[in-house]
């Protein structure tokens, strides 16, 4: 299972969310800032990456998509 795919099942299984992709996931108002902490220690646990807090932006966290970028960037740099 890709990346995208684990983040799509994470938020229909958590969020009762219907997302794609490139859904509006803070935007749209479908996380909070406390969706975004649980989602950060979803994201550490899971893909073994660790969070700065300068990754916790709008544009990082904003879509699935980005999410799923900033994983593999966390991975590159390991």
């Amino acid at each position: 299972m890709g990346i995208e795919e684990q983040l799509t099942t994470y938020f229909r299984e958590n969020f009762a969310a219907d997302v794609d992709d490139e859904t509006a996931l803070i935007d749209s108002g479908l996380i909070d800032s406390m969706g975004v902490m649980e989602l950060v220690e979803y994201l550490e646990r899971s893909f073994g990456i660790e969070m700065d807090m300068d990754d916790l932006t709008v544009e990082r966290f904003g879509t699935i998509s980005a999410i799923a970028q900033l994983i593999t960037e966390k991975r590159e740099a390991m």
